[in-house]
């Protein structure tokens, strides 16, 4: 029943997906369908996302051996790629810039615009604020986007289905690794049958499905007492994408209070981490201006200038849209923004701290990022919890219920914007926003409030 359960929910999204593939129209709403006609989409995709649900909570309870769980697995990923990337443009950019490495021999960090021939379809397929930038990921990934563009040539399909095959290939290793680092083939099913998995890393192709191969491999190293490997593979991980430095930066100050743990205290730490902290975003908002390579990390921090909050379905953008559309206090929300960054810096030092006091460090990596993610990121996408996927067999049991929720809550905020994506009226926009916010955190709130009567 898993079985059938899983290929029918993976074949279930090449419905919608063949209506908002992202190869055809890109985002141009003048091509969108009416909200009826979107909302019908929507609801098959609610349908197949129900179905990869059940899939997989049966899967993770079967007794299979580990190479049947990732041939079946695979053979899912492989069902999902029917359906072409549809819910996210990221796939068409990488596309584009590593087509004009690959045939015009440009920087992957020059405007697109300026890098590849007016009119190319993989230039004009974009929205036009993307069409001014470039890359936003680094070398390492920027290398693999031009292997890709010099395997595609000139068919964006090719391109786009190479993104899709990579992520299958990524997350079934994903799957190994997590598998041996616990010793279980639960932890293969739990990772490859995982919705979030097949959605996002496969059928959307993001690169964050190398951020969880990095994870994996550094699990899979500290699960073998191999620290300095663990390491490196998080290293690489962030050669693909700057947030890799989150799991690094946790890692980082692992090793650091492991060898003066008798001498720290959450006190002395949080206090020397509040003032790095502080003259860390001083220093990054004096010298943007400066150096203007700085302005890629621009959106983390925002500008009371800015023309709208750079927040989407988080805690923080309740209180910052509040500020800027309702009581039109544009700084007052810039400054909570700034909180909001100041406290997710802390929390992962404390939770690096915890892990080296009670030499736990996957559990509180695990719970490091979780509570991160949920609580105290600001511009929140499903596909970042990637990354989290091979670390929750790790974590706390008490938060395995609360994150297994928040991997699919995260999913459910596509059924509110394929309807609501054009809409131009400012309510329907505020309605949206308000309503994809609840159904990705309420779920995983509720849970976690239970948990912690029951505990």
């Amino acid at each position: 029943m898993a079985f059938a359960l899983s290929f029918a929910g993976a074949a279930l999204l090449s419905v919608p997906a063949q209506r908002f593939r992202i190869d055809r129209a890109g985002d141009d709403c003048s091509a969108w369908p009416a909200i009826s006609e979107s909302a019908a989409y929507a609801a098959v995709y609610l349908v197949a996302l129900a179905l990869l649900t059940l899939g997989w909570r049966r899967a993770i309870k079967l007794e299979w051996p580990l190479g049947r769980v990732l041939a079946v697995g695979f053979a899912v990923h492989a069902v999902a790629m029917l359906a072409p990337p549809f819910l996210s443009l990221d796939t068409l950019c990488y596309s584009a810039v590593g087509r004009a490495m690959a045939a015009f021999h440009q920087s992957p960090y020059a405007p697109l615009r300026a890098t590849l021939p007016a009119g190319d379809r993989f230039l004009t397929l974009l929205p036009p604020g993307w069409q001014f930038g470039g890359s936003a990921y680094w070398p390492l990934f920027n290398r693999l986007s031009q292997l890709i563009a010099l395997a595609a040539g000139d068919h964006l399909i090719v391109h786009l289905r190479l993104y899709q095959l990579t992520g299958a290939l990524a997350m079934t290793a994903v799957a190994w690794l997590t598998a041996a680092a616990v010793g279980d083939s639960k932890a293969a099913a739990f990772v490859l049958f995982c919705p979030l998995a097949i959605v996002e890393a496969t059928v959307n192709g993001h690169n964050d499905n190398l951020l969880a191969l990095s994870v994996a491999l550094f699990a899979f190293c500290v699960a073998r007492r191999q620290q300095t490997l663990g390491a490196l593979s998080l290293i690489a991980g962030l050669l693909v994408k700057a947030s890799g430095l989150l799991v690094l930066g946790m890692d980082v100050c692992y090793l650091a209070f492991s060898r003066v743990r008798r001498f720290v205290t959450a006190a002395r730490v949080l206090g020397a981490g509040a003032i790095f902290i502080a003259a860390t975003i001083t220093a990054f908002i004096v010298l943007r201006r400066t150096f203007p390579f700085l302005n890629a990390f621009s959106a983390l921090l925002g500008s009371p200038a800015d023309a709208f909050e750079h927040c989407t379905r988080s805690f923080e953008c309740f209180p910052r849209g509040a500020l800027r559309y309702v009581f039109h206090q544009p700084t007052a929300a810039w400054i909570v923004g700034l909180a909001f960054r100041a406290a997710g810096g802390l929390w992962l030092v404390y939770a690096a701290l915890r892990a080296a006091k009670e030499q736990r460090q996957l559990a509180w990596a695990a719970c490091g990022l979780f509570i991160y993610y949920l609580f105290l990121h600001g511009f929140m996408e499903s596909w970042y919890l990637l990354s989290l996927l091979p670390l929750v067999p790790h974590a706390d049991e008490r938060l395995r219920p609360a994150m297994q929720v928040y991997l699919v809550s995260a999913l459910v905020y596509y059924a509110i914007r394929l309807p609501l994506n054009c809409s131009l009226s400012p309510a329907l926009i505020g309605l949206k926003e308000l309503s994809e916010g609840l159904v990705v955190l309420v779920p995983v709130v509720v849970t976690l409030a239970r948990r912690r009567r029951t505990a």
